[in-house]
């Protein structure tokens, strides 16, 4: 079955779409990307897909990604055609960045972007309508951010997450809060110890402080 985002991207189904609005065909990229990547059955795709993942959503969304980077979906970005679709720009620059430019510059060159957009589905209170495991994606642009500020926020909001979700009787969505709030509290030590994520330092060609050339030798966490 041929996914839907990359048959956007074929002649032949350009002729099908003449008879969608504008709207329409944007509704049907946004849903493409939500409906990948919380596909039932899939969550390996998130953090444990590895190279396989990578080239897969390089194939299905790299061009979509790109239009994203380059400000084409600004009408996602400011929230005109929907909060799904503000939530899928969030997914696209935040996770799928992280996918198809691993070990690159461009895995954060456009953090700030993903982080505006999901503070604006924060601030309007929309992401209280939102499960557990879209919620736990919507708040990783603030985890991923390297302030005070935007980690303390990040743990508020998980730890906000682990209550909603104590009387609830989905089980993966009880593990997803909680070790959502796992993570951003070992994300805030980090920046709250050296200011900054030291993992990243070769990456965007940061030198290494002393205290973090000697952590970095015996370093336990993937980020």
């Amino acid at each position: 079955m041929i996914h839907l985002a990359a048959r956007l991207r074929r002649p032949q189904f350009t002729k099908i779409c003449l008879g969608y609005s504008a709207n329409q065909l944007r509704k049907m990229s946004h849903q493409a990307v939500l409906d990948y990547w919380f596909e039932p059955g899939k969550t390996k795709r998130w953090f444990g897909g590895g190279a396989e993942v990578d080239a897969e959503i390089k194939e299905k969304f790299g061009t979509m990604i790109q239009k994203a980077r380059d400000g084409e979906y600004a009408s996602w970005e400011n929230l005109n055609d929907g909060n799904d679709a503000a939530f899928a720009f969030v997914i696209l620059i935040d996770q799928f960045c992280r996918n198809v430019y691993r070990g690159t510059t461009d895995m954060y060159s456009h953090d700030p972007k993903a982080l505006a957009v999901a503070l604006k589905l924060i601030d309007n209170g929309s992401y209280k309508k939102m499960n557990a495991n879209k919620r736990f994606f919507l708040y990783l642009p603030l985890e991923h951010n390297e302030s005070v500020e935007m980690q303390a926020k990040s743990v508020a909001l998980y730890s906000e997450l682990v209550e909603d979700m104590k009387d609830s009787d989905n089980e993966m969505y009880k593990k997803t809060a909680q070790q959502g709030l796992s993570f951003a509290k070992l994300h805030q030590e980090q920046i709250l110890k050296y200011g900054r994520f030291p993992k990243r330092n070769k990456i965007l060609g940061r030198e290494n402080t002393a205290q973090e050339e000697e952590d970095l030798k015996d370093w336990k966490h993937p980020f």
